[in-house]
């Protein structure tokens, strides 16, 4: 919910997050970008009725946690590569 408006997040598998309005369909926000691979998990932080992060994990072996008002995010690395 933002407001009274109830909201669902939604991730792709190019690594895009778009929040949409449940209502009418719509985006709200321009599209969050930052994972390399496709999206596998997602989880949202609400205060109240208003979202304030969203927690998304990716294929890229990266968790990105995004301040939903400033549309940026940080990326914590959750997997390692071997030769």
């Amino acid at each position: 919910m933002l407001g009274q408006k109830p909201l669902i997040v939604s991730g792709d598998s190019a690594g895009t997050i778009r929040v949409w309005d449940l209502e009418t369909g719509k985006q709200i926000v321009k599209p969050l970008k930052g994972h390399e691979h496709p999206i596998q998990s997602l989880a949202v932080g609400m205060l109240g009725q208003k979202p304030v992060i969203i927690l998304a994990g990716s294929w890229d072996d990266t968790i990105r946690v995004w301040d939903f008002e400033r549309r940026r995010s940080k990326a914590i690395q959750i997997g390692s590569h071997c030769n």
